[in-house]
């Protein structure tokens, strides 16, 4: 046992006082005189024993009385051997305020049973103590300390968020506040204690008590959108693209009759029902044809209940009207390769020589061709190595007769293979690499026998494992014929033979020449991905952009905002700061032109609804204990013993009550 003021029972001094009052009888006695006393002695003893008990039980009551009346003000507790810390403390309140918070028990939502909570616990600490409150949000008002009264205003303002986070997070911004005053600190959690964000099993920390209070809801059916991409790099006009869509059934019960459905163009089409396993992963392809160049807008849906905010999945990205292929040559473009340019649908050509090119024009071709150059200037290598880093695609065809010296100063740029030396050797190509996109899915079938192309003269190359070239073409004695090199967000293709088709009959089959510079000239990726997820920082880069300079963006969706601009790499981005708090479609203008579109998703990791049972959270750290309260009465007596151990000077006010009404009846009902 402990006292909050042991300094108090300098008054059990005042024991005395009644003490001197039984020893001091101040009152006057009166003399009677009889003529016989012989009877009246044996009554005066009777009764002066009877009185002399009385006295002493009046006495002893009185004591106890005054006794535990001030051990009631010493405030005596028992600590249940834990140790009690009885000064002012930061106390850390975190709520979960995630979508899953959403689930209802007995008809009320989770989150608004955990504010109750939240109030409970704040009002049954000390006016001395200061609080914070943290959320998912971690909004920069909830970093300052707040006095009871503004805490629970602060609770009132609470609202669900798409923004998720580990719960270690919410640890670690607790000790950051902490750590900037003297105060010690505990943590309280009102979760429903997810264990897609449940990662206290690796807390090791004890120097913060943390006190976890689950939060269970009736166990609720979930499906998901996990994810959608196209089949090929980039969706193409007038063709049949093959749109995959991943879904995952997160409860532990089949569903029959799953209905998936696509909006394009402002016109939904149903894509089909199906059936799903528990616990089970769906994976549906859906045929998307695009008739329009421009920003295209896709949304996909599933019907799901209750749990909806993972049933819709947004896209956007951008199809050009046209494809830009840039040629840069010494002399004139060979005259097939203009031909197979000049008969693919929406391209266009553009031929330069090295003498006159403009390499700040780069970034607007989707393929750059470098066919015919005898020598590479350090301006042409250094504009080649920032337009691939970019996102940019290019085909290099060697000449024979170049300048060795030079080409491989590029390749070393590039971080590609070196030229050895040159081959008057005729070969064959005997091995198309049907898995990379370039060729993948064009052909019928597999190998037969379609014809190859074959040189008279090639170029030998090293091979460094550690350029990790990928094989395009390979000729019959292992050799490249053609390879790929990935150079930061864009490819190198290098074909190790000339273009003239008196070396190389490539350009003259046209069953694998023109799928190989069609594939190449629409393979350049996207700026940006097709979706994007609310909560993570992510920098989007405006198309054809060189520098922000004073260019004011505003972002225009759900909500309308002003994002900051940055430069990075000579490229505008984009960072929205985490300012999307809603799912869908975000158009960016400049001014009053639509630069692009950016699709925004809900954070798919709470689509898991298991929760971590009561016997999970038991975890094998002493800083780290469960609350179990079956209402808000027995929470504050939990809170109150926890903070100031077992409180008992009720008892003792109810003691010396006890005393006191003894007292009275001793001297009511006794009798001298």
């Amino acid at each position: 046992m402990a006292f909050v003021n042991s300094w108090f029972f300098w008054a059990l001094l005042a024991l005395a006082i009644p003490i001197i009052i039984h020893l001091f009888n101040f009152r006057r006695y009166k003399k009677v005189y009889f003529t016989n006393v012989k009877f009246l002695k044996e009554i005066k003893e009777e009764q002066n024993a009877r009185r002399k008990l009385r006295n002493l039980l009046v006495l002893l009551s009185r004591l106890l009385a005054l006794a535990f009346l001030i051990a009631g003000f010493a405030q005596p507790f028992l600590d249940q051997g834990k140790e009690i810390d009885l000064s002012a403390k930061n106390v850390g309140i975190f709520i979960d305020n995630s979508f899953s918070m959403n689930a209802v028990d007995e008809d009320i939502p989770l989150l608004d049973v955990a504010k109750e909570q939240a109030r409970v616990i704040v009002q049954n600490h000390d006016d001395q103590d200061l609080f914070h409150l943290l959320t998912h949000d971690f909004l920069g008002r909830h970093q300052r300390l707040l006095s009871k009264e503004d805490m629970l205003s602060e609770i009132d303002e609470i609202k669900t968020t798409p923004k998720v986070s580990q719960l270690s997070t919410a640890i670690s911004r607790n000790k950051q506040i902490n750590s900037i005053n003297d105060r010690s600190g505990k943590l309280y959690i009102l979760s429903d204690f997810q264990e897609s964000i449940n990662d206290l099993a690796s807390y090791r920390d004890t120097s913060l008590d943390i006190q976890l209070l689950p939060l269970q809801a009736v166990a609720e059916k979930n499906i998901s959108i996990d994810t959608a991409y196209f089949l090929a790099k980039v969706p193409m006009l007038n063709v049949a693209n093959k749109l995959i869509v991943k879904l995952t059934n997160y409860s532990t019960e089949d569903v029959e009759n799953v209905s998936l459905s696509i909006t394009q163009d402002g016109q939904t089409k149903p894509s089909g029902k199906f059936d799903m396993t528990a616990a089970s992963q769906y994976t549906d392809t859906i045929s998307v044809t695009i008739q329009t160049p421009g920003i295209q807008n896709l949304e996909l849906k599933v019907t799901d209940y209750p749990i909806s905010f993972d049933d819709r999945y947004f896209m956007s990205f951008d199809v050009d009207d046209k494809i830009e292929v840039l040629v840069v040559h010494d002399s004139n473009t060979d005259r097939y390769l203009k031909a197979a340019i000049n008969g693919l649908d929406y391209h266009e050509l553009t031929a330069s020589s090295t003498r006159n090119i403009d390499y700040n024009s780069f970034d607007n071709y989707d393929l750059i061709i470098l066919q015919d150059i005898k020598k590479y200037s350090s301006g042409l290598i250094q504009s080649i190595d920032q337009y691939v880093n970019k996102g940019g695609n290019i085909l290099h065809f060697l000449p024979e007769g170049m300048d060795i010296v030079s080409c491989n100063q590029l390749f070393q740029t590039m971080k590609m293979d070196q030229v050895k030396s040159f081959s008057s050797d005729p070969k064959g190509v005997s091995y198309i690499n049907e898995e990379d996109f370039t060729f993948n899915e064009v052909f019928l079938r597999s190998g037969g026998n379609r014809k190859l192309p074959k040189v008279s003269s090639s170029y030998i190359m090293t091979q460094y494992q550690s350029n990790a070239s990928q094989p395009i073409m390979k000729h019959r004695d292992g050799s490249a014929f053609m390879s790929k090199y990935n150079a930061g967000e864009g490819q190198y293709y290098l074909c190790t033979s000339p273009i003239d088709k008196d070396k190389n009959d490539l350009v003259a089959n046209a069953e694998v020449f023109i799928p190989l510079i069609y594939k190449l000239s629409i393979s350049t990726q996207s700026a940006n991905a097709l979706a994007y997820f609310i909560g993570q920082n992510d920098f989007i880069k405006i198309k054809g952009s060189e520098t922000p300079g004073d260019q004011n963006y505003v972002v225009k969706g759900n909500q309308e905002f002003i994002p900051a601009v940055r430069n990075i790499d000579n490229r505008t981005v984009l960072n929205f700061n985490e300012q999307v708090t809603e799912s869908g479609f975000y158009d960016i203008y400049l001014g009053e032109e639509k630069l692009q579109s950016v699709a925004y998703n809900y954070d798919r990791k709470e689509s898991n609804m298991s929760m971590s049972s009561n016997s999970d959270l038991e975890y094998n750290n002493p800083s780290i204990s469960t609350l179990q309260a079956a209402n808000n009465t027995k929470l504050a007596q939990l809170v109150s013993q926890r903070d100031k151990g077992q409180q008992l000077w009720k008892w003792c006010l109810i003691l010396a009550l006890v005393f006191l009404g003894i007292e009275t009846l001793l001297l009511r009902f006794w009798k001298s």
